[in-house]
C-alpha cells in the first residue's frame, strides 16, 4: 500500500503523460514480482493473501493481474522463467501505456 500513497502523491505533481508512465511502471513492478513468484511455484491463494488490501480498485487490478499471470505457463529452466518474467512485465506495461 506504500505504492498507492506514492502514486497518489505523484499524480498531484506530475503532468498526465508522466503520471501514466510512473503508474504503468509501478504496475510493471507488480507484474514482474507476481510472475517471479508464479514461476517459483507459489500458489495463487498464497500470493493473493499477501497482496490484497482494503482498496477495492487496487484489489480488482491485483486479481486481474494474478489471473493473467497464472494463465501463463510455468517453466522449469531459469532461462525460460526469466523470459516469462520479462515478457509479462512488458505485456502489462504496454497494455497500461497504450490502451
Amino acid at each position: 500500500m506504500k505504492y498507492l500513497l506514492f502514486v497518489s502523491l505523484l499524480a498531484i505533481a506530475l503532468p498526465a503523460t508522466a503520471q501514466q508512465v510512473v503508474i504503468c511502471s509501478l504496475f510493471g513492478d507488480l507484474a514482474e514480482n507476481v510472475m517471479k513468484i508464479r514461476q517459483k511455484g507459489a500458489s495463487p491463494a498464497f500470493v493473493l493473501k499477501a497482496l490484497l488490501g482494503n482498496d477495492e480498485t487496487i484489489n480488482k487490478i491485483v486479481v486481474s493481474l494474478m489471473a493473467d499471470a497464472y494463465s501463463k505457463p510455468r517453466y522449469t529452466t531459469e532461462r525460460f522463467q526469466i523470459r516469462a518474467v520479462v515478457d509479462f512485465r512488458s505485456e502489462v506495461e504496454t497494455a497500461c501505456l497504450f490502451n
